[in-house]
């Protein structure tokens, strides 16, 4: 695994993800067959303690961009945002503050898509 910054896509998985996302969008997948793409790609890592988190809150966010979140991604997400700071256990203060942030953004975008 490899993060290089403090927003959702600033992971090698999640940046993955968005890409194998994306490219099922531009087949001419629609959102749900998008959503399997990345599952059928990224299955194995969804239990994962580190790549399951990054992998639920990606799904969130690019479901968000193209309109419409599922239900189960949206639980599943709003459960990685709880407990992903955990992750940055030996960041600073600053990048605690900053993957905080980005987080607390996801989940407003969450929630004003209910």
């Amino acid at each position: 695994m490899g993060t290089w910054g403090y927003g959702i896509f600033d992971d090698d998985t999640a940046s993955d993800a968005r890409g194998e996302f994306e490219d099922a969008i531009g087949e001419g997948l629609d959102v749900d067959g998008a959503t399997q793409r990345v599952f059928d790609v990224f299955g194995n890592a969804i239990d994962d303690y580190d790549d399951g988190p990054v992998l639920w809150l990606s799904l969130a966010a690019l479901q968000l961009d193209h309109g419409m979140l599922k239900e189960d991604i949206r639980g599943h997400a709003l459960a990685a945002i709880e407990s992903n700071l955990e992750r940055w256990e030996d960041a600073g203060p600053e990048e605690i503050a900053q993957r905080k942030a980005a987080l607390d953004e996801l989940r407003a975008r969450i929630e004003r898509a209910a």
